[in-house]
């Protein structure tokens, strides 16, 4: 005799993650969050130089959390 084995499954829409609309207060001009700054370096900088803090120790006070800064070659 062969037994039929019963195997219960939540239906779909019980496990479906319903997508939170977003609040229009959380969108803005990116240049309302953020500065870009472009940054020529002097001559004889490396590229590794621009990752240590002392670097930018003379113009940190204008820079804000998520501010880009995009660096060139003299």
């Amino acid at each position: 005799m062969t037994e039929a084995i019963k195997t219960e499954t939540p239906a779909k829409a019980e496990t479906a993650r319903k997508v939170q609309e977003l609040n229009p207060g959380r969108m803005k001009e990116c240049e309302f969050e953020r500065t870009t700054y472009v940054v020529t370096a002097h001559e004889q900088t490396q590229p590794e130089d621009l990752l240590e803090p002392e670097y930018w120790s003379h113009v940190a006070e204008k820079l804000k959390p998520w501010d880009k800064i995009e660096g060139r070659a003299d």
